[in-house]
């Protein structure tokens, strides 16, 4: 009997689904310090997961999904990537704090420029710099296992231009801090202080709570699920933001002598696809939340009523 409602409880809890989006946990405190959890890792590369569904996401833009034979952010076509503000070369101050240069390569930089465009629709050049200094300076860890107390040692992140594991960092200094342009604060330098602009402007900010989190093994249908959802993906430095009839991916590729981005035009191709986008928790499709919260309740009624059922039966049978 307590074994047949132990399997039930299991049962219940199990969530399946695939297309999930991963993350990490954490949030950088006032003082700079991201605490990760460790529970059940084995190193510092195997830390705890979380997930979302994709399909979790309202669409962007109503009637347009993952159905329609083409898609495209509007007022952002491939030819239009070019002239963008994302898209204009690297100054040569920029190209100066080697960090800023990294990013450019691997796509960042434009994935951070179209999702700000297809969330919010501000165009602007994003400040690596600001969530750099917005991100963690300090790494600590908790619920670290019995015997690993040596892996999992606290880590001082330096932020500087020189610093990739600042970059690696910039999921947390996004949620942090949001995201602002480079005019507020230039990709030249780490700023000393996020509170004003360089020119004593108020900072502005977009995509505050945001995260980066990746994705593996998708089919071109599910990363068009991702790009209605969710603006814009990251795959193989390079970021695609729409599809035409055609059958083509529109892509922004890096110009890798100029540092600077243009848009073009790929063959689909039935490959598996691995990458990174943005997304926010708090964009969960509310309908969807809604059926999530009634469904457990009324589940969680049935599970109670068929135990109690079972009970009784078990009972009489005794």
């Amino acid at each position: 009997m307590q074994l047949l409602i132990l399997v039930l409880f299991a049962s219940f809890g199990l969530v399946t689904g695939l297309d999930k989006i991963f993350y990490y946990a954490g949030k950088v405190d006032k003082n700079g310090i991201l605490t990760l959890d460790a529970k059940n890792a084995t190193g510092p590369q195997d830390l705890l997961e979380r997930s979302k569904k994709v399909i979790d996401f309202a669409v962007l833009h109503p009637k347009q999904t993952e159905e329609n034979h083409e898609y495209w952010h509007k007022g952002l076509e491939a030819s239009d990537v070019a002239q963008s503000e994302f898209g204009l070369p690297l100054s040569a101050d920029d190209k100066g704090c080697s960090i800023i240069e990294k990013a450019h390569k691997s796509g960042l930089y434009a994935l951070l420029g179209l999702s700000l465009k297809a969330h919010t629709k501000s165009k602007y050049a994003p400040s690596i710099t600001y969530m750099i200094k917005k991100g963690p300076s300090k790494i600590t860890y908790k619920n670290i296992p019995a015997g690993l107390e040596e892996q999992f040692q606290d880590k001082d992140i330096q932020q500087t231009c020189e610093s990739v594991d600042a970059l690696n960092y910039t999921s947390f200094g996004l949620k942090a801090g949001g995201l602002t342009s480079q005019t507020c604060f230039p990709n030249s330098g780490i700023p000393e202080q996020t509170s004003k602009c360089v020119d004593n402007k108020k900072v502005k900010t977009k995509l505050k709570g945001y995260k980066i989190g990746y994705f593996k093994d998708y089919s071109q249908y599910d990363v068009k699920k991702l790009i209605t959802r969710l603006g814009a993906v990251l795959v193989d430095n390079q970021v695609i933001f729409g599809w035409t009839r055609s059958g083509k991916w529109i892509i922004a590729v890096e110009d890798p002598n100029e540092y600077k981005y243009a848009g073009i035009e790929k063959d689909i191709v039935g490959k598996y696809y691995h990458g990174q986008v943005l997304f926010n928790e708090s964009t969960l499709d509310v309908a969807v939340v809604i059926a999530i919260v009634f469904g457990s309740i009324i589940g969680f009624i049935g599970l109670i009523a068929l135990i109690y059922l079972i009970y009784h039966c078990c009972k009489k049978m005794v």
